[in-house]
């Protein structure tokens, strides 16, 4: 005698899992940009850290120096800024010349970051042209592309002012991270 048994089947509908599948898109489809958002905000929190120990660095400069110090535009990034962005270089100061130093500029200024860096630092001093370093105020900046979508960000920050992304307030100096500061990348 044959007995027919009953099989409990077991499994998910096709419906099931087509909603399954919806569901998973639509969660994706909102963590990918907040995720790719949080990306870039760490990696601007890299600049906001640096400027304010340059500003810090500034005032202790001022304070034992009467002036704020000039100091040319350190790293040496690499020289694609499609791949700057992913790419972080251990930190280097640089002279005038764009060669290493330690008796110049951010070396002189006592300012170092404790990591690699993706932003290329810049402080102007020499507001006015004239030759000599302002007594009054600095500008600082960081330029560089996080998202390596070629698009540059620049964030500033002042003896008045605290680090933040360059805006129709700032009055950008002549020349100032080599001419590439206009370019802002908001979207990061």
């Amino acid at each position: 005698m044959m007995r027919w048994m009953v099989r409990n089947q077991k499994g998910f509908t096709l419906m099931e899992l087509l909603i399954a599948v919806a569901i998973l898109a639509v969660l994706a489809a909102i963590g990918i940009p907040v995720y790719t958002k949080l990306r870039g905000s760490a990696k601007h929190a890299e600049a906001y850290a640096n400027l304010d120990g340059i500003r810090t660095a500034e005032e202790a400069y001022k304070m034992a120096n009467g002036t704020y110090l000039t100091c040319p535009p350190s790293p040496r990034l690499p020289s694609t800024l499609a791949t700057a962005g992913n790419q972080a270089v251990t930190w280097q100061a640089l002279d005038s010349d764009g060669n290493a130093t330690t008796s110049e500029g951010f070396a002189l200024l006592g300012f170092e970051p404790n990591s690699e860096v993706r932003f290329v630092y810049e402080v102007e001093a020499d507001l006015d042209n004239d030759g000599n370093d302002d007594t009054n105020n600095y500008f600082a900046g960081a330029l560089g592309d996080t998202d390596a979508d070629g698009n540059q960000i620049l964030i500033v920050a002042s003896a008045s002012r605290g680090p933040h992304v360059v805006d129709s307030n700032d009055t950008i100096p002549t020349g100032f991270m080599g001419g590439e500061a206009e370019a802002t990348d908001t979207q990061d």
